[in-house]
């Protein structure tokens, strides 16, 4: 629980900072980039597991991704590439990463077992800043834990 409240603490100031810069001469502040501003990924993304429907033991739900035509980084920056970003990955709608990788653990994620029922996983692929690639480059899957 400590590691989501870290991650979801880590995104909001990441989202605040990208609301505004340094603020203008006159001491007014920038103004948020728009949806129109936001660049378009050459990235590809796609949800290898979990399957959709499957399912899956609580305490090993693999979270195995495919990303092509474009990178993985480490850093976050404000040089926006299309072809370099993060993953975010998000269980149940709370946010679990914001570098994840091609292959983790849901409940290594979330730190303690995957309760039974029924789940949604959504993986974003997103610029360097955090922030989304427009077209929005997401996908989603539905998935049990018994």
């Amino acid at each position: 629980m400590t590691r989501r409240i870290l991650f979801t603490a880590a995104a909001l100031a990441l989202a605040l900072s990208a609301c505004g810069g340094e603020p203008e001469a006159d001491g007014s502040p920038t103004a948020a980039p728009t949806a129109a501003q936001r660049p378009s990924s050459t990235g590809e993304l796609t949800i290898l597991e979990p399957e959709p429907g499957g399912v899956y033991p609580p305490d090993d739900v693999p979270a195995r991704l495919e990303l092509e035509g474009a990178t993985l980084s480490e850093e976050a920056s404000t040089d926006l590439q299309p072809d370099e970003g993060h993953i975010h990955l998000t269980l149940d709608g709370e946010l679990l990463t914001l570098l994840g990788g091609a292959e983790e653990n849901l409940a290594e994620l979330a730190e303690e077992p995957l309760e039974p029922g029924q789940h949604i996983m959504e993986a974003e692929f997103v610029a360097n800043d955090h922030g989304f690639f427009l077209p929005r480059v997401v996908q989603t899957v539905t998935f049990m834990v018994e």
